[in-house]
């Protein structure tokens, strides 16, 4: 995954260099990674899975979350390894790691493109 910087505004607005949120804006500071290609086979999503913990495990680092987070991870991949993987759970574990991280940078963008990833892989 690419590294970039810059601010999220909401949506798919984005912003490099400075922003002010209003009373019903959300304004999240990114500098972590880039939005990577979206996995289209099951071996690419596991494979995403795996990138996904390593950077989950250094931008969580301090956070009082983390163990549950990385937990979820875990259990997402160890779900994605299986001969056939169930795709509810599946999705409802990076459902709530992509709103465990909502804070973090675009890492809720690059979960819930695996979310939705995982979905249509599996059938949904």
């Amino acid at each position: 995954m690419d590294k970039n910087t810059g601010v999220t505004i909401g949506g798919n607005a984005r912003l490099s260099g400075s922003a002010i949120g209003g009373r019903d804006a959300t304004v999240t500071n990114t500098n972590g990674p880039r939005h990577a290609a979206t996995p289209t086979t099951l071996p690419e999503l596991r494979a995403a899975l795996t990138d996904l913990l390593s950077v989950i495990c250094a931008a969580t680092e301090g956070s009082e979350d983390r163990d549950d987070i990385v937990a979820a991870v875990e259990q997402a991949r160890a779900e994605a390894g299986k001969d056939r993987p169930n795709r509810h759970l599946l999705v409802g574990l990076l459902h709530a790691v992509s709103r465990a991280v909502v804070g973090i940078g675009s890492l809720a963008g690059v979960v819930t493109a695996l979310e939705a990833a995982a979905s249509s892989i599996l059938g949904g």
